[in-house]
């Protein structure tokens, strides 16, 4: 068998390098559609893959129902499912943040495929058996230097790019879950003053509502007393003016019966009488006037707590 060049060579073990990558990425693929998978690579903004992946689960459900129902388009079905395979693993070679998403969210180490997971250890050794038949000659074993070089500066610039991508992430999530806990101390701070103002309110109101209550209470008993004493100097005038109309009745009856026995004083008495009559009814006139407007003052005050009430 002619031997192979050095380029060749390289070429092939790319070739079975990214074939062995495919197989490893379709191990972490889930079976089932998950939900919770494609919101992780929306999550970390990996929309294509999550299309894919969501495009690639669509068609495989697809041929299961074809296969199922024995369909005439299962060989259809199954072109679509290679192609919606092939354009997932092209995009997870492409992009290390979906990789990292399926390996940490997808299939589980016991769930994994273990036919799946067979063909990629009988391929990987196949590849090492296959690398090894091609480092026989000189050229052949520096070209597996070169290409081990090659290769161990991908695993490590891929290293780097998890580590950095990983970096990220956690610094993200802990910028997010900082922000999270600001807003909730906020929330909470604004809540306890909320809750002060709501106490505070409703203590000034029980006050106010005390001091009202004590101030009506005073104005009633002060309308009471003033009303009584108004009341009670009311009386005592009418008393008094029924006790002089009646000693000046009693006077007037002695002096007609003195009247002819005493003609000389009567005009001196009856002037006194008149004089004194007058000044009383002034007096009485004065009062009756001045318990009028405290009366009618009381009633105005009167009705003023009424309103008040």
């Amino acid at each position: 068998m002619q031997k192979l060049t050095n380029v060749e060579s390289q070429r092939m073990m790319a070739v079975m390098g990214d074939l062995l990558d495919r197989l490893n990425y379709l191990t972490y693929v889930p079976l089932e559609p998950q939900t919770s998978l494609l919101d992780a690579l929306r999550e970390s903004r990996c929309f294509n893959s999550a299309e894919l992946l969501r495009e690639h689960w669509r068609w495989e459900q697809l041929y299961l129902q074809a296969t199922q129902a024995m369909d005439s388009r299962q060989d259809d079905i199954a072109d679509q499912v290679r192609v919606t395979a092939r354009a997932l693993c092209r995009d997870l070679r492409e992009n290390p943040v979906a990789v990292e998403v399926l390996y940490h969210k997808g299939t589980t180490a016991h769930d994994r495929s273990e036919d799946l997971q067979m063909l990629v250890k009988a391929l990987s050794e196949l590849t090492d058996l296959t690398h090894a038949q091609l480092d026989k000659t000189l050229e052949d074993a520096k070209s597996k230097k070169e290409l081990m070089a090659v290769a161990e500066s991908r695993m490590k610039q891929a290293e780097d790019e998890r580590l950095a991508i990983r970096e990220k992430l956690t610094e993200m999530r802990k910028t997010k879950e900082e922000e999270v806990a600001l807003l909730d101390a906020q929330v909470q701070k604004l809540r306890t003053e909320l809750h002060t103002i709501n106490q505070t309110a409703s203590h000034e109101l029980m006050m106010i509502e005390t001091d009202l209550k004590e101030a009506q209470a005073k104005a009633h008993d002060q309308h009471s007393e003033e009303m009584k004493l108004l009341l009670d100097q009311a009386s005592a005038l009418e008393v008094r003016a029924a006790k002089m109309a009646q000693e000046h009745q009693e006077e007037e009856d002695g002096l007609r019966k003195k009247k002819c026995k005493m003609a000389a004083e009567v005009a001196a008495v009856v002037e006194k009488f008149d004089s004194e009559m007058e000044t009383m009814e002034s007096e009485l006139r004065t009062l009756e006037e001045t318990f009028r407007k405290e009366r009618e003052q009381c009633e105005q005050f009167n009705e003023h707590f009424l309103k008040a009430n």
